[in-house]
C-alpha cells in the first residue's frame, strides 16, 4: 500500500500558501488546486492491493491445471488503506465463471492485524446470498486495526460449461473502494482494482484411421488415457466423477474427444499416453474381422489448442510383423509356422501310409 507523503509549504509575505514539494506528490493520492490567494491539496485515499491466487500443490499461484473430477481452492487477499476509517464502500466481489461451481460451505473470511491473524466477525461484513460479495463496515475493520482482509474459497469443475483450452477458466476478482472523500466526509469518488486467476483443463481429439488409407475413417476403436507411460502399461488410468476409468469410443467419423484433462500452462504441454482398449471391425467375406490392436501405449499432448486439431491413429488389418528392431523375432516366428506347417503335412502322409 501507498504512505501519505509528507507536505512541505512556506506563507508568503502575503499571506498565500506555496506547497514546495508539489511535484513529488503522488498523483493517484492528492490533487493540487490554486486560486488568487491559496494552493490547495487534496488527499485521495491510498491505493489498496487485491490479489487473487489458486492453490497448485503445495503453494498459491496464478494459475492450475484440472482434471474433470478436481475441486480447487482459492484465495484472495486484499489490503486495508489506513484511511480505512474516514471510508464509506470496502467490497469485495468475487466474480467466479459458469466453469466452476462454488463450494459456499467452505468460505473463509480472515484478516491480519500488526502481529496475528483471525476470523473476521460475522458483524464486520455482509455476504451476498449467492456468488461470492462481501460489503466490508469500514468502521468496524479501522476499530479492529485489520491491515489485509484474506478470502479462501474451494470450487469444482463443470464441465458442462467449463472453458476447454485458451486461457482457461478466468476468475476475476474485484475490489471497490473510497477513494476521495469531501471536507464534509462524505463520499464524493469510488474506484477498482482488480486481479484474476486461471483454472486450465483441455482435451484430446482422436481420429482414428486405417493404417496406409487415412481417408478411412475406424469407428467402434476404445481409449483409455495415463498420466505417465508406467501407469498406461500397468493400467492405472484418468478417472472420470464415478472413479470409472475414462474410456471413449470412436464414432462414424473415427472421431472420440477425452475432455477435462488438466495441463500446465499456456505456453506448455503436457504429456499422456492413450490405450487401446479394442480395436476396430470389418466385414470381409460376410465374416466380422478385428484390426490389429495397438501394442503399446501411444504419447499424446494436451495444451491449449490440441482440442482444435485431432490427433491421427492408424489401425492395421492381418499379421502385424515386430516393429525394427525385432527381426530376430520375426525371422523366429516365421520359421516357426513353417515347421508348423511342415509337421502337419508330414502328419498327414503318415496316416495315408497307414
Amino acid at each position: 500500500n501507498k504512505q501519505l507523503a509528507t507536505l512541505v509549504w512556506k506563507v508568503n509575505n502575503d499571506g498565500t500558501i506555496t506547497i514546495e514539494n508539489e511535484s513529488s506528490l503522488d498523483s493517484d493520492l492528492f490533487t493540487v488546486t490554486k486560486d488568487a490567494n491559496v494552493t490547495k491539496v487534496t488527499y485521495k485515499n491510498e491505493k489498496p492491493e487485491v490479489e487473487k491466487k489458486v492453490k497448485n500443490g503445495g503453494e498459491y499461484l496464478d494459475m492450475v491445471g484440472a482434471f474433470l473430477t478436481d475441486t480447487v481452492e482459492f484465495k484472495v487477499t486484499a489490503g486495508i488503506p489506513m484511511q480505512i476509517a474516514d471510508m464509506k464502500t470496502y467490497k469485495i466481489t468475487d466474480n467466479i465463471p459458469q466453469g466452476l461451481t462454488l463450494n459456499r460451505e467452505s468460505i473463509k473470511i480472515e484478516a491480519t492485524t500488526a502481529d496475528s491473524s483471525e476470523t473476521v466477525p460475522t458483524d464486520v461484513y455482509t455476504l451476498s446470498q449467492t456468488g461470492l460479495e462481501v460489503t466490508f463496515n469500514p468502521q468496524k475493520l479501522a476499530e479492529n486495526n485489520y491491515t489485509a482482509i484474506i478470502i479462501t474459497y474451494t470450487a469444482k469443475l463443470n464441465m458442462e460449461e467449463a472453458v476447454i483450452g485458451g486461457d482457461g477458466n478466468v476468475n476475476t476478482v474485484t475490489l471497490e473502494y473510497t477513494n476521495k472523500v469531501a471536507e464534509n466526509g462524505d463520499e464524493e469518488e469510488t474506484t477498482t482494482t482488480t486481479d484474476t486467476a486461471q483454472v486450465h483443463t483441455g482435451a484430446l481429439s482422436i481420429e482414428k484411421v486405417e493404417k496406409g488409407n487415412v481417408e478411412t475413417k475406424l469407428a467402434g476403436a476404445k481409449f483409455k488415457i495415463a498420466t505417465t507411460e508406467q501407469n498406461a502399461k500397468d493400467g492405472i488410468f484418468v478417472k472420470d466423477e464415478t472413479g470409472a476409468d475414462i474410456e471413449v469410443e470412436t464414432n462414424d467419423q473415427g472421431q472420440a474427444v477425452i475432455e477435462g484433462l488438466k495441463y500446465a500452462d499456456n505456453e506448455a504441454d503436457t504429456s499422456y499416453w492413450l490405450v487401446e482398449t479394442q480395436a476396430p471391425s470389418y466385414i470381409e467375406d460376410g465374416v466380422t474381422k478385428y484390426y490389429n490392436l495397438l501394442k503399446d501405449p501411444v504419447e499424446v499432448q494436451v495444451g491449449k489448442t490440441t482440442h482444435e486439431s485431432a490427433v491421427q491413429i492408424e489401425n492395421g488389418k492381418g499379421f502385424d510383423l515386430p516393429a525394427t528392431g525385432s527381426i530376430g523375432l520375426a525371422i523366429f516366428t516365421v520359421v516357426g509356422i513353417a515347421v508348423m506347417a511342415g509337421a502337419v503335412v508330414l502328419n498327414k502322409k503318415q496316416k495315408v501310409q497307414e
